[in-house]
């Protein structure tokens, strides 16, 4: 019993050496300290295609009492980061302040959503350099920048199918444009009732409705494009030609060599977002 009362005793005196010597770990819990907030890493922010920049939210913590007059602390952006400045983001100042009152206080840097794609990351690499008060560590904090798009274009739609590929007069209709999820949408007959006029009554088409249909528009940030295929395994494009208020116009062909030109015009009567493909 004494010889592991006696080791015990050895593992905790050599835990607490080896944390005393750790230059990361504050020695006390009674002095006052300034870091980088970690506790969000991976910041996403809506690309919103209107040019402008947005707050990056990154934040320099108080860990102490609040303070009757601001904290000043200076920060380095690590040459490191992966994002680029003028193009990914901006820092009006390598200086910044946790405002009086406050345990909180934004980095200085503002990003550029419109100039990220989707699906890309960008890291910026900070450290804190000196602060009115102790740092709390010498870390590098890394921060992941990304982007998400708002994607609003479900709705009923009017259209009319024109030029397809078994010749007739335009076919007109009724179809929704349904959100799958954030960013993609189904509509209800994929071929715009030209299988019904090309193939007789009956023929049905690329119908949402069907479970062997997995075809699906996507909106990316603006950027259209259908994924999936039909029952038969057949691929479809839709080519944007024109937008004119509430109404879209497009040129659609599958693998199999159908084709036509739709003119989809929205019941609500809101305008169509600037779209491309």
């Amino acid at each position: 019993m004494k010889k592991i009362l006696s080791y015990c005793f050895l593992l905790c005196l050599v835990a607490a050496v080896q944390y005393s010597c750790n230059d990361e770990i504050p020695l006390t819990l009674q002095d006052e300290y300034v870091a980088l907030d970690a506790g969000k890493l991976n910041l996403t922010f809506l690309r919103k295609n209107d040019g402008q920049a947005v707050d990056a939210g990154i934040r320099a913590m108080l860990i102490a009492a609040h303070k009757a007059s601001p904290v000043n602390y200076t920060f380095e952006i690590l040459p490191t980061s992966t994002a680029v400045a003028g193009q990914h983001y901006t820092v009006g100042s390598t200086t910044g302040s946790i405002p009086a009152n406050s345990s909180f206080g934004n980095l200085p840097i503002q990003i550029l959503p419109d100039n990220i794609n989707p699906g890309e990351t960008w890291t910026l690499n900070l450290k804190l350099i000196s602060a009115d008060l102790n740092l709390a560590n010498s870390l590098i904090v890394s921060y992941k920048i990304q982007v998400s798009c708002p994607s609003t274009l479900a709705g009923m739609l009017d259209y009319e199918h024109s030029d397809y590929f078994c010749g007739g007069a335009p076919l007109t209709g009724t179809t929704e444009l349904k959100a799958v999820t954030a960013n993609t949408y189904t509509v209800t007959d994929f071929a715009f009732g030209s299988w019904d006029a090309c193939y007789g009554a009956g023929s049905g088409g690329a119908l949402a409705s069907d479970p062997a249909v997995t075809l699906r528009i996507v909106d990316i940030c603006g950027t259209i494009s259908v994924t999936g295929n039909d029952q038969y395994g057949d691929t479809y494009t839709y080519t944007i030609k024109s937008i004119n208020g509430p109404t879209l116009t497009i040129e659609w062909e599958n693998t199999y060599g159908e084709f036509g030109t739709v003119a989809l015009t929205r019941q609500d009567g809101a305008n169509w977002p600037p779209l491309k493909n």
